[in-house]
């Protein structure tokens, strides 16, 4: 019993991050951390990435598309999405 509360606690304070990046994988989240910061601990984007659509889905369900290509050619500074314990990030591949 003890070991389970522990494995459920392990797994609502992580964020996880799929697909496209150099480092996928969970990662500690002691407070809500934007998503670009959990792209630079994945060791940022492959060379194959969709970063135009990157998936963010939330705990409770929902899920939100995030344009991470545009924070560097918008001239206009633009929100960042705040991770919270148990959202995942899946990062496709471009299509061609």
């Amino acid at each position: 019993m003890l070991l389970t509360l522990m494995l459920a606690a392990l797994a609502s304070s992580t964020v996880c991050i799929s697909g496209a990046v150099q480092k996928p994988g969970c990662y500690r989240l002691t407070e809500p951390m934007p998503v670009v910061q959990l792209i630079d601990l994945a060791d940022g984007l492959r060379s194959t990435a969709d970063g135009d659509h990157i998936q963010i889905r939330r705990a409770g369900g929902r899920v939100e598309t995030f344009d991470y290509t545009r924070l560097f050619t918008d001239v206009r500074p633009r929100a960042i999405p705040q991770l919270q314990r148990g959202d995942r990030v899946e990062v496709s591949v471009r299509r061609r």
